[in-house]
């Protein structure tokens, strides 16, 4: 998927938006707790555009609002990041690919903002699985976060399959490990998510998926869905 670049010309939008919550987290030791209760909603819109045979011109805006389920609890926060860069074809070979991606832009995670960066080491391989259409994607990265938060290295990956030319079917883990900062504990979550994503005509789809934290320690056990509209042109 991502790993694959734009064709020369062509662009693709995605927009998305999910709501979620979470009551519980996992705790130093992986085990489930009771926590505070949290809702997020979240918009992420993803735009990319075929500059060359070789390049990829890609755009990321994010922005969250969180809130807290109890009256007087503080807490609500609303991240956001905007960033923007080129995905480069490292090298191609039949239908494997591989790719890095450098986004740089402006965030906020607390009170200041500031600079965000996001590198990533991408490779796709398309094939038939019981005569349908299928790919893979791996990403492995690193996230610079925006002030008062903190550095992750990710790891995620996305399981295609085509049952039906009007239908894609997705199965993606997203690993997130944050850095180890001073007087900060380590952190790591793995998202899963399913998704369905119907292709209405030529330039518009229509995804639906459902996502949930699997796995983590010291992270929130987040659950939620999300609705997102693809447009190509």
């Amino acid at each position: 998927m991502a790993g694959f670049l734009q064709a020369e010309g062509a662009y693709q939008l995605i927009s998305t938006t999910s709501a979620s919550r979470f009551s519980q987290g996992f705790d130093a030791k992986g085990s489930l707790k009771r926590s505070a209760a949290f809702s997020k909603t979240s918009l992420d819109v993803h735009l990319a555009y075929g500059f060359s045979p070789a390049v990829t011109l890609v755009g990321d805006l994010s922005s969250e609002r969180l809130l807290p389920q109890v009256v007087g609890d503080p807490g609500a926060a609303s991240p956001w990041s905007a960033m923007a860069g080129p995905r480069i074809a490292l090298w191609k070979e039949g239908a494997t690919a591989l790719s890095v991606q450098l986004l740089a832009g402006a965030g906020q995670a607390a009170a200041a903002s500031g600079f965000v960066g996001d590198a990533r080491l991408m490779a796709a391989h398309s094939f038939e699985i019981g005569g349908l259409p299928a790919f893979v994607d791996v990403q492995l990265g690193y996230r610079r976060g925006a002030p008062g938060a903190r550095s992750e290295l990710r790891l995620d990956g996305t399981f295609g399959v085509r049952p039906h030319e009007k239908w894609l079917l997705l199965a993606q883990l997203f690993t997130a490990r944050a850095i180890a900062a001073r007087g900060q504990p380590h952190a790591m979550r793995v998202k899963g998510q399913v998704s369905a994503v119907w292709h209405v005509g030529e330039t518009w789809s229509v995804q639906a998926a459902a996502f949930t934290t699997l796995a983590g320690f010291n992270a929130a056990q987040e659950s939620g869905l999300s609705l997102g509209l693809w447009r190509r042109f």
